[in-house]
């Protein structure tokens, strides 16, 4: 599984595992844990017996709390991007 010319990253099935394949700097080492653990608790919440609303309040302050530190790094990724692709 490669890593294409301009994604920052793949995603291939092998078997019952999903891997995923980022350039190193696509996040740091710790945005990419809190993504990772923001993805723990989404399966989490999937799977656990919570009421809907509940479920809303968790994934609204886990949602925040991720977000507001991957928004700079995606802010510039997209800034990055959008300049990369502007005609000269």
């Amino acid at each position: 599984m490669e890593i294409t010319s301009g994604e920052p990253y793949s995603v291939a099935r092998d078997g019952d595992d999903i891997v995923v394949r980022m350039r190193a700097d696509f996040f740091t080492r710790e945005e990419l844990s809190d993504f990772l653990d923001w993805v723990v608790l989404e399966n989490i919440r999937r799977k656990a017996s919570l009421s809907d609303e509940q479920i809303a309040e968790l994934a609204d302050e886990v949602d925040g709390a991720v977000w507001e530190r991957l928004r700079p790094m995606v802010e510039e990724k997209l800034a990055i991007h959008a300049r990369a692709n502007t005609p000269a």
